[in-house]
Order: C-alpha cells, then sequence, then structure tokens
C-alpha cells in the first residue's frame, strides 16, 4: 500500500513538474496533433541555425524571463530549416524569410498569424497576449494582415492540376476535375 502511495506521489510530483516547463518539439505533424489534441493554439517558429539573423532572439523564447508566463499557452514548435524536414514545413508555410513564425487557433486548423522576420519584444509579447486563447481570426475584423489559411493544407498540400489538353478524351465536367485530384 506505501509503494503504491508513493508511486502515485512520484507520478504527481513528476506532471507538476513538466507543466511549468516548456517543451519545445522539432516535429510539426505531431506538435500539431497534440495542439488538437490539447485544444492549445500552436506557435510554430522556424530559424536557420546557418544564418545568424535567421535566428530567434533568445530571451523572447526563454523558459524564464517577461514571456515565460505567456509561452505556456501554447503547444510549441522550434525547428532549424537546414534540415530536410525543416525545409518542406518552411515551403509548406511559404516562409522565405527568417526567423518566421506562426500560430495556429485552439483546433490547430487555422494560421492565424504569419510574422517573417526578427521581431519586437513589444510586438512579440503584443502577439502572444492577443492569440493566447486560440481563437479563430475572424476575416471581417482584419485589415489583410492576418490570412486564414487551413493548417491541415501546410502538413499536406495537394497537388496542382493541370487541365488535360486534349478534350476528346477528357471531361471538363466540373464535378470530375474538382475531385480527380482526390484519386491520384
Amino acid at each position: 500500500m506505501q509503494v503504491l502511495l508513493l508511486a502515485v506521489l512520484a507520478t504527481v510530483n513528476l506532471a507538476v513538474s513538466t507543466t511549468g516547463e516548456q517543451n519545445w518539439s522539432d516535429h510539426y505533424a505531431n506538435a500539431k496533433a497534440e495542439a488538437a489534441a490539447e485544444q492549445r493554439p500552436l506557435l510554430v517558429v522556424l530559424e536557420n541555425s546557418a544564418d545568424p539573423a535567421g535566428k530567434f532572439e533568445q530571451t523572447q523564447l526563454a523558459p524564464t524571463g517577461e514571456n515565460a508566463e505567456l509561452l505556456k499557452n501554447f503547444r510549441l514548435c522550434r525547428m532549424d530549416v537546414t534540415t530536410e524536414y525543416g525545409k518542406r514545413v518552411a515551403d509548406a508555410f511559404g516562409a522565405k524569410a527568417f526567423p518566421f513564425t506562426a500560430i495556429t487557433d485552439k483546433s490547430a486548423k487555422y494560421v492565424n498569424v504569419r510574422l517573417a522576420g526578427a521581431v519586437s519584444n513589444g510586438l512579440w509579447s503584443q502577439t502572444l497576449e492577443q492569440w493566447k486563447q486560440g481563437e479563430v481570426a475572424r476575416a471581417a475584423a482584419t485589415d489583410g494582415a492576418i490570412q486564414r489559411v487551413e493548417a491541415s493544407k501546410v502538413i499536406t498540400p495537394w497537388p496542382a492540376y493541370s487541365f488535360p489538353t486534349n478534350k476528346s478524351t477528357n471531361s471538363y465536367c466540373p464535378n470530375c476535375v474538382r475531385n480527380q485530384q482526390y484519386y491520384r
């Protein structure tokens, strides 16, 4: 009985110590799935380790400091775009300048925020505060700076479809053309 009680107490202690820490994932798909399961927004940071200007300021991502409490609201994913997987994720997000940051809603279905390049401390804190609840961005309330993009398209974008050139053998029925991309 005492052993069982000690095991339960050890598990509770472990759970308490890990919830206050930041755990940065280096795999976007896993982090996205965890964010959706936890109903927390996903914060993705893409960095270029080969370029000092392509890295995020470390104090803004630190587990201690002025943004530490705000970062606890997010599932965190930090990737290096010099790796093969990092390049694929950067291409899927359309990231050209680094560091690059994206924040999804709490269902991890939509990308609410995209920031490219260095971000000032004030803007960083403001952005984290604004999106910590993970609400979906409302298209009518924005001035075009925030784009609602389905996050699932970031992981697996559909291949571009080219229309057939031979009119005699291929159908131009809108439903057929639209559905052909799913059967490849």
